[in-house]
């Protein structure tokens, strides 16, 4: 008896090798969709690792960038300051010395001051003996030159003039009688030349030449 042809085989064998190969499709096609799926997340995943690192590495970048400006602003910000530092160190020196300068402009003045006032006290003793002139003093600081013997004709007629010391050590006349034309210019000389004596010896030159004037007018 010949084996039977596949015509032949059983319905049963037909249908158990149609199942098969049905699920051997179903298989291969799950097995394809199992294989496309997971190619589409291993893709997905490197795209996300890709991105995860692109935004690190942009996360990083930033921050390092910031980092980078802050501590440029800091340092800018120290320069200033250090700056402003110098400046104020600078000014206070230049301060000092003015202050040290001027403390011994002031010393130098007041010793210059000082001794015109010995020599001129010692020039008006001998003057005040020559020219019969009489000094006074009105108020503190203030000391009043008389003088006589100017007018020929009534040698008692006083003529006196009075000095103020101001505290800059200037000196202000605030009488004057008769008054004189030139008592300002003269004035003017004393507190620039700080000679005493000298602004004495021309304020009684100057009535000298007022009285003579005032003779020849008659």
């Amino acid at each position: 008896m010949e084996p039977p042809t596949e015509k032949g085989k059983p319905l049963v064998q037909q249908d158990q090798a149609l199942a098969i190969s049905e699920a051997i499709e179903i298989l291969e096609e799950s097995i394809a969709n199992t294989k496309a799926k997971c190619i589409r997340e291993l893709r997905e995943a490197k795209e996300l690792v890709r991105s995860t690192t692109e935004k690190r590495l942009l996360v990083s970048q930033a921050r390092e960038h910031q980092c980078k400006a802050e501590l440029a602003a800091q340092g800018s910000k120290r320069q200033r300051f250090q700056a402003r530092r110098d400046t104020l160190k600078a000014t206070c020196e230049n301060t000092r010395r003015q202050i040290e300068k001027q403390k011994q402009d002031r010393h130098k003045q007041q010793t210059a001051f000082v001794q015109m006032q010995l020599l001129n006290q010692l020039e008006l003793q001998a003057y005040e003996a020559q020219s019969q002139m009489i000094m006074s003093s009105p108020a503190e600081d203030q000391i009043t030159f008389s003088f006589k013997c100017i007018d020929p004709d009534n040698q008692d007629n006083v003529y006196f003039f009075t000095l103020h010391t101001a505290s800059d050590h200037t000196y202000q006349l605030i009488e004057c009688r008769p008054h004189l034309a030139e008592s300002e210019s003269l004035l003017k000389e004393l507190n620039q030349g700080k000679d005493v004596a000298l602004f004495i010896k021309n304020m009684r030159r100057a009535y000298c030449r007022l009285v003579s004037a005032s003779s020849l007018s008659l």
